[in-house]
């Protein structure tokens, strides 16, 4: 769940899709997501998603899932099957090819 109650649901490789109404419409955002299977999804308060995908490292939005982009850097090709953020502006992934935990930092924004 994103900020303000957004709900997200990773339809595979067809993209990503959300909710603002619990569910009962649906918004597709898989233009920028389209082929990424997205594995795992955390976030914080201020409206930062981070998307750890099966084959493409990981992405970031900030603005609540609206756009994304890549945020690769040393996870390029990598298959990240858990993640978690914290509000200090670290986060660690875990990429399933070397089963190690790595810890990044990113820019808060």
């Amino acid at each position: 769940v994103g900020q303000d109650g957004r709900i997200f649901f990773s339809a595979g490789p067809e993209g990503l899709f959300y909710s603002d109404d619990m569910g009962e419409n649906w918004t597709d955002r898989s233009e920028e997501l389209f082929g990424y299977s997205i594995l795992k999804m955390d976030g914080l308060d201020d409206g930062t998603i981070f998307a750890g995908t099966e084959l493409f490292g990981m992405m970031r939005s900030d603005d609540n899932g609206d756009t994304w982009s890549k945020v690769n850097e040393g996870l390029e090709g990598s298959e990240i099957v858990d993640m978690d953020i914290s509000s200090d502006g670290k986060f660690i992934a875990t990429p399933s090819e070397d089963k190690t935990i790595k810890i990044w930092e990113f820019q808060k924004k």
